[in-house]
């Protein structure tokens, strides 16, 4: 596999614990159509740092082939970040040919370059897939954090909150959010955290949330005979 331009990326293979997997889930994950392996890829969108994680799903469980993160160079031009997150994704649909591919819905962050970066990388992966055939589904933080048993951090009312107590409060919520999927990723993917055993933080982080993004997409396939799109979810039909 050529080196793309991430902190971390690997073309192993780590075995899920099935064990594991069938004692919180109550069944393993089996592909409606055994001995066909499909491939699942789970993106954090974003120009500054997108992560990714690729899933595996075949007749005897689930496997993770490839974790890792996007970084670009805070000093080049916004176009030129966002013409090198192109290269590096479309190197990863090709190598990787998923099935489905599945990213966090762009949210609607405070001030402009940061609207501009997130939308321009969750755009790009929209043409990506389109052009590549392989289908996207989006999903927000809530809805995926759902899926896999996360508990909601909630604030108090903005109208009965003093500003400063609620962004600190709010800094504190994600925290949290992120402690949480790191841990519930280790514990689902044992041997994934070898992936980033040597990535800065902020690499692990992205990284983390990708993988718990595409986990979430093969626990609901589980349940409903493996769709590649689950119900109420905003999928974009590339083929």
């Amino acid at each position: 596999m050529p080196i793309m331009r991430c902190a971390v990326h690997h073309d192993g293979v780590v075995d899920a614990d099935l064990a594991l997997l069938a004692l919180v889930h109550g069944a393993h994950h089996v592909d409606a159509d055994a001995g066909a392996p499909m491939r699942i890829l789970g993106i954090d969108p974003g120009t500054a740092h997108c992560g990714f994680a690729a899933l595996e799903r075949f007749d005897g469980g689930v496997r993770v082939r490839d974790l890792g993160c996007f970084k670009s160079d805070p000093e080049a031009r916004l176009r030129d970040r966002v013409a090198e997150l192109a290269a590096d994704l479309d190197e990863l649909l090709v190598v990787q040919a998923p099935g489905v591919v599945v990213t966090e819905a762009p949210a609607f962050p405070k001030g402009a370059l940061a609207a501009a970066m997130v939308w321009a990388s969750f755009s790009l992966l929209v043409g990506l897939c389109k052009a590549r055939g392989a289908e996207l589904v989006t999903r927000n933080p809530g809805e995926w954090r759902k899926l896999l048993g996360l508990l909601a951090e909630k604030l108090p009312p903005a109208k009965t909150t003093e500003p400063k107590l609620r962004a600190q409060l709010a800094r504190q919520a994600q925290a949290k959010r992120k402690e949480s999927t790191e841990q519930l990723m280790r514990t689902r993917w044992p041997g994934a955290s070898a992936m980033l055993e040597s990535a800065p933080a902020i690499t692990r982080e992205h990284a983390w949330d990708a993988l718990a993004i595409a986990t979430s997409w093969t626990d609901r396939a589980t349940t409903q005979a493996a769709p590649t799109s689950a119900q109420g979810e905003l999928a974009w039909h590339a083929r």
